[in-house]
This record gives C-alpha cells, sequence and structure tokens, in this order.
C-alpha cells in the first residue's frame, strides 16, 4: 500500500495543467498553423494602440494651438485698430479716397468729408 504525500492543492494543479496540456496537443493535432501566441498579439496590441493614441493627441494639440494662435492674432488686430488716433484715420481715409479711381466712389461721404 502506498502513502499519497501530496496534498489536494497540489494533486488539482497537476491535474489542471495535465488536463490543460492534452487540450494543447488535440489543438496542435488538429490544425498546427492556428496555433497563436496571444501574449505576444496582446503586446503588439498594446503598442499599436498607444502609438494610435499618440497621433491622436499630437493632432489635437497642433489644432489647439493653431486656434489659440489665430485667436491671439484676431485680438491683436482688434486692439490695434481701437488705438489707432483719430488723425492716423483721417489719413487712411484720405489716402483711400486718393486711391480710388473717380467712377467707382462710394456714395457714402468718407470720414475726412464729413469732418
Amino acid at each position: 500500500m502506498m502513502i499519497c504525500t501530496y496534498n489536494a492543492c497540489t494533486l488539482a494543479s497537476e491535474a489542471a495543467i495535465e488536463d490543460l496540456m492534452m487540450q494543447v496537443k488535440k489543438i496542435k493535432e488538429r490544425n498546427p498553423r492556428t496555433t497563436i501566441k496571444w501574449d505576444l498579439f496582446d503586446m503588439l496590441a498594446g503598442f499599436w494602440e498607444d502609438s494610435a493614441m499618440d497621433n491622436i493627441d499630437e493632432d489635437y494639440d497642433r489644432l489647439v494651438e493653431h486656434l489659440h494662435n489665430c485667436t491671439k492674432k484676431a485680438e491683436s488686430f482688434k486692439t490695434t485698430t481701437r488705438r489707432l488716433s483719430l488723425e492716423a484715420l483721417k489719413l487712411r481715409g484720405l489716402s483711400l479716397e486718393q486711391h480710388e479711381p473717380q467712377g467707382t466712389k462710394n456714395s457714402r461721404p468718407s470720414f475726412a468729408e464729413m469732418r
């Protein structure tokens, strides 16, 4: 009579490993080309996902920077036109009148004519 020195967990885990190995052998015997290394696939999929997210983040950052620059330019144009003196506006109106051909003059009076 043989006395078993293994505990129940060891026997269960050995039986589970043996059962798993038998299933793997059956799968390999059916079609050896369909064996997939899931760990490698998972690792590669993680890299692909990270690179795609990085590309999206870079494009988003460029868009935000472009919009920020456009708003800065628009605001600086507004402040520049607000800060023009009355004399500068008059001169601008006069220079526009001088460069305008006679037949295309607007029906509205210019700023200089109103003064």
